[in-house]
Order: C-alpha cells, then structure tokens, then sequence
C-alpha cells in the first residue's frame, strides 16, 4: 500500500498526510502503514463493511455540489474532450486548405521571381544605354561621376543659370507676297513681268511692262489695298518705253 501510494505521488506531486484506515483490521494494517511511513497522520476505523458506507459518504459530498460548475480536476477530461469524426473531417479539411495556401503562395514566389528577373534584366538594359549615351557626350565629367542623374541635374541648374537663347526672328511671308503679287497682275492684261525680287532681309522690286500708264496706276493702287505688308513705291523709268519700277520695304521691321 505505501509503495502504490509513492506510485500516485510521483503523478500527482503530493504525498498525503492524513490517512483513515476503514475496515474490519483496521488497527492491524494502520500500525503496518505506521512503521513504514513514521510521518503519516492515522486514525482507524473498525466496520465489518467499509464499502456501504464510504460510498454513502462519498454521495452526500457529491450531492451537496450538484448544481455548481464541474470541476475539471474530478472529470475525465481528456476523454470528454476527444475528437469526434466531425472533427477529424474539419481537422482534414483545414488541411487540404492550407495545402492549397501552400501551393498558392508557391506559385504567387515563382511569378515574383519571374518578375524580379525581368526587372533586373530591364534595369540593365537601361544601365547599358545611359552608358552609351554617357560615351557618346564625350563628357569625361559625366562618364566619371557616380551618379549620373545628380551629374546631369547639376548641369541642367547652370544651364538654367545663363541667359536664354534668343530666337531667331519669324520668317516673312514671301510665299504670301508673291502670290498677292501675282494675283493683281493676273487681272490686268497686255503686261509682261521682266523681274520681281522679295527679299526677307532687303529691299523689294518689281519690273514690268505696261500697255498704259493707266493700268501702272491700277497696279499701284491694288497693292496698296491688297494688305501687302511690303510698302511699293514707284521709280521713275526715265525711258520712253512703257514700263513700270515698283521698289518696296518691309513695313515691320525684325
């Protein structure tokens, strides 16, 4: 009985320090314990049928807790909270779910990897051609600085820096002037064109003949209300024949 009581002790962590012996050698098997186990608190009990009544006392303590909550520590529980077939069947589908994560997850890694990849090779591409364009500006500041974005940006602020350029004047409309020329001397007849100078950067002329001073003066004053922006002004011929010297300037100036 002692060692079985050692046995018990080594699972629950506790030794007991008060026995009740109840039987009908009640004495005899409490002096046994008490040689063996000198420490042990014992009290005998003599009843010629110990069982009856332990378990009438044992009902009457079960009975004065009915109502309260369980204790966990008087019930089995490892066999009350075992798992049922449903279980199992939630515990295999959650399974067979993080499987699917699993190979999920997997998949979604190879396709970034795949990307990943991509950019590299992207990156070097653009690495390779800022490196040739950095060679063909001849720029050995550029093609020894770390950064060339920093290299770049510090020459964009200097150029920021200086005067702007200045543009080039508008071209003059000479395609437009000749064609208005041309148009008042297609409505007049018996006259011949001998030259026509439009010069953007200088004076203007006109040289051609007429069949009457009339249609000189006709000529004259159609260019002059056609919107031309050359101003023409005639040039005494000083000749008998009949023609006509028109001289014209750009009426804005570039």
């Amino acid at each position: 009985l002692a060692l079985d009581w050692l046995a018990w002790a080594t699972q629950l962590g506790g030794l007991p320090r008060h026995v009740v012996v109840v039987g009908a050698e009640a004495q005899t098997v409490a002096r046994s314990l008490a040689e063996r186990w000198p420490d042990l608190a014992l009290r005998a009990v003599e009843m010629a049928d110990p069982i009856g009544p332990t378990l009438s006392r044992a009902a009457t303590a079960l009975g004065a807790v009915v109502g309260t909550q369980p204790d966990p520590r008087r019930t089995l529980v490892a066999l009350e909270a075992r798992p049922t077939r449903a279980t199992r069947q939630q515990y295999r589908w959650t399974a067979a779910a993080l499987v699917c994560v699993a190979f999920g997850l997997a998949g979604l890694g190879w396709r970034m990897n795949r990307q990943s990849a991509g950019l590299r090779d992207a990156a070097n591409e653009i690495d390779s051609r800022a490196s040739a364009f950095v060679q063909s500006l001849n720029d050995p500041t550029l093609a020894q600085s770390r950064s060339l974005v920093r290299a770049l940006e510090s020459q964009l602020v200097e150029l920021q820096k200086r005067e702007p350029p200045k543009l080039p004047p508008a071209p003059r409309p000479i395609r437009d002037e000749l064609l208005r020329m041309l148009d008042v001397l297609s409505k007049h007849e018996g006259i011949r064109l001998i030259t026509l100078t439009i010069d953007s950067r200088g004076s203007c002329a006109v040289h051609l003949t007429i069949p009457d001073i009339r249609t000189g003066e006709e000529i004259k004053l159609a260019l002059q209300r056609s919107g031309s922006e050359i101003n023409w002004a005639e040039t005494p011929s000083g000749g008998a024949d009949r023609t006509l010297r028109l001289n014209g300037t750009w009426s804005t100036l570039q």
